[in-house]
């Protein structure tokens, strides 16, 4: 449509890569939630004829740049399938580079939620995250229904005598259990309606938590509608299920007894159950987030062994030959700019590997590493640390190279020193010269490993630019940043040079900050759900202290007649709940550490799981507890006991 309007596409010409090609063919739109967003496709064998003649029998591209799309029979192994896959590419390779080159096969259902290998949308949620927001939304629904009983059986056994009477005159225990249930379905269906009012404006909010676009929004279809049922009918059992066991309907004596033992004393394992419970789900929730808090920090504040503020980046246009140094000359023109460098690829980022052959002590040592295509001003613009050797020079060729120390360790070196001057195999065909030696760097983000890496120097592979612009400050805490009218300047400079490419640029930060998206997702989640969790917690342990207290309202007021002081009758009420939190720190400690152990194995690089985490999880749990007892504690303890006492 923006091609063509109403013109018929079909045999017409377009170009792409600066080559023509014919449309075919016309798809139709892809939904929003694919993670196949192709506005474009084209035939490979036509697309290799015409780009890069040759290169479709070149079995030394092959690359994860490609996929292959196989259907497998039902009997078919995948392991089995993967093995023949190497089998036929071991002829076409070198020797060594057909045993350490691996084939796996993915489940087309499988691209949306696995992160390892990405995808075309570059938009992942792992199986992982799904689960542990389907578990923390099952607790907090648990949760509610658990606070709801607690309430409910608190204003059951107000009736007790009233049920009594009715089971005395007939009434059958099924026939109170179903009063009991309309009444706690009534209450669910009036949550319900209120619930799905809101639902649709918080999946539009929610969805920013979790990167999903907000044009999009589930079906409400049938399996939806029962869904919501099943939920409407298990909260209104679960909400009485544990009252109806507490009460003992077909115990007469235990309904019309004066004591409220049942409710608060050792027969109370619901109550006490409840509590443990949501204390255990609000603590692990805690120590989840204060985990992934602490991993966000320690991955903001690592050192990447380059320097990355005020780096844009800009992907060049085709060809380069006559544009490279008018391009360099009108950006330096340009106020605030402080260096300029040509590479294939950015420090944070890792596209092409080869292997590498390097003789040490006569044995020949061989090293898959990345490629990174730079110029002489690339190490210097990014403050890369040199160990050893010289930086590029404005003459040097693929005959020279600079290695990181990661791929001198796999070879054997010690000292960086030693290295330079020895000849490596892989670049060209009579090998090159190891000129330099940097520090090791994060070629990628932390959840990999630092790998070997080679840098040339290749004019002809450069398809970044790398600007590093002037910091200003821009307040008084001294923070640095851009100063408005930059990023135009530099726009005008590259319209000189290239009027018909939109400059399209990017902060090396953002960049970054993109590996860590699934992160920032579950950091968001955890804070909501935790935020959600404490707050249930709260009103569940409000209502069985308002409970508790109502109902030692005479033995508090015979406690201080006979002397007990205000702390005492506090200490009194509150050790309760205290020493249920205590137990449910037992049980969240064990369940937090296996989880964020778990989830921590996805990083090459992670902060530790430090013991102060667990406690501050329970100090914040104590908090919450201890202050939401102690208000209702206080108004007991100072009460005049005579209001208590009058009646006796």
């Amino acid at each position: 449509m923006k091609l063509f309007l109403d013109k018929d596409p079909i045999g017409q010409d377009i170009f792409l890569f600066e080559t023509k090609f014919t449309v075919e063919g016309v798809i139709k739109d892809f939904p929003k939630n694919t993670d196949f967003p192709f506005k474009v496709i084209l035939s490979m064998p036509s697309f290799y004829e015409k780009v890069y003649p040759g290169s479709v029998a070149d079995w030394g591209s092959l690359s994860d740049n490609y996929q292959c799309y196989v259907v497998l029979n039902k009997k078919s192994d995948p392991k089995s399938i993967e093995r023949k896959f190497k089998d036929i590419y071991a002829p076409h390779a070198d020797g060594d580079m057909a045993e350490k080159r691996l084939f796996k096969l993915q489940p087309l259902s499988k691209v949306h939620k696995e992160s390892e290998y990405g995808n075309y949308n570059n938009r992942t949620v792992s199986s992982g995250l799904l689960l542990a927001i389907s578990l923390i939304g099952s607790f907090i629904y648990l949760i509610a229904c658990f606070n709801y009983s607690n309430f409910f059986l608190a204003e059951t056994f107000k009736q007790r005598k009233q049920i009594a009477l009715k089971l005395i005159l007939g009434s059958k225990p099924i026939s109170i259990f179903f009063q009991f249930f309309t009444e706690a379905l009534l209450v669910n269906f009036c949550a319900m309606l209120l619930s799905l009012q809101l639902a649709i404006p918080v999946i539009k909010n929610f969805y920013s938590f979790i990167d999903i676009p907000r044009v999009y929004l589930p079906e409400i279809d049938l399996s939806a509608l029962l869904f919501i049922l099943v939920l409407l009918l298990l909260g209104g059992f679960l909400s009485i299920i544990f009252s109806i066991f507490n009460l003992k309907l077909k115990s007469l004596s235990t309904l019309l007894k004066k004591s409220d033992s049942g409710y608060f004393g050792k027969e109370n394992v619901f109550g006490k159950a409840s509590v443990i419970l949501q204390f255990v789900v609000a603590q692990t929730v805690i120590i989840g987030t204060l985990i992934l808090i602490k991993q966000m920090y320690f991955i903001n504040h690592q050192a990447l062994g380059y320097d990355t503020e005020n780096v844009i980046l800009a992907r060049l246009p085709g060809d380069l030959k006559y544009n490279l140094s008018s391009l360099t000359g009108e950006l330096s023109s340009v106020p605030g700019i402080k260096g300029i460098s040509y590479s294939s690829v950015v420090p944070a980022e890792s596209q092409q590997w080869s292997t590498f052959s390097i003789f040490k002590n006569n044995e020949e040592k061989k090293v898959d590493a990345e490629i990174k295509s730079i110029d002489s001003s690339y190490l210097n613009m990014y403050s890369f640390t040199i160990l050893g050797g010289q930086n590029f020079s404005s003459g040097d060729t693929s005959n020279s190279v600079i290695l990181n120390r990661e791929f001198l360790a796999e070879v054997g070196f010690t000292n960086p020193n030693d290295a330079i001057g020895s000849k490596i195999l892989g670049i060209s065909k009579d090998g090159s010269i190891i000129k330099g030696v940097v520090e090791d760097f994060y070629s990628g983000s932390l959840h990999d490993k630092i790998r070997p890496c080679v840098f040339i120097n290749n004019p002809g592979s450069y398809r970044i630019v790398n600007i590093k612009l002037e910091s200003s400050t821009i307040n008084k805490s001294g923070r640095s940043g851009i100063l408005p009218g930059k990023i135009d300047k530099i726009e005008k400079s590259w319209k000189k040079i290239f009027p018909d490419q939109v400059f399209d640029y990017l902060f090396l930060k953002d960049m970054i900050a993109g590996y860590y998206k699934s992160e920032y997702k579950a950091l968001n989640l955890f804070l909501l759900f935790a935020s959600i969790t404490i707050f249930l917690c709260i009103l569940g342990i409000l209502g069985l202290s308002l409970s508790m207290n109502e109902r030692r309202t005479k033995e508090i007021g015979l406690r201080k007649v006979n002397g007990a002081t205000v702390s005492e009758v506090m200490v009194l009420l509150n050790k309760s709940f205290i020493k249920w939190v205590a137990i449910a720190f037992i049980f969240s400690c064990p369940i937090g550490f296996y989880s964020m152990h778990k989830w921590l194995q996805n990083f090459a690089y992670k902060t530790d799981l430090s013991w102060w985490v667990f406690v501050m999880s329970g100090m914040i749990a104590l908090g919450v507890a201890f202050l939401t007892v102690s208000l209702q504690s206080w108004r007991a303890a100072t009460r005049n006991p005579v209001e208590a006492l009058r009646y006796e």
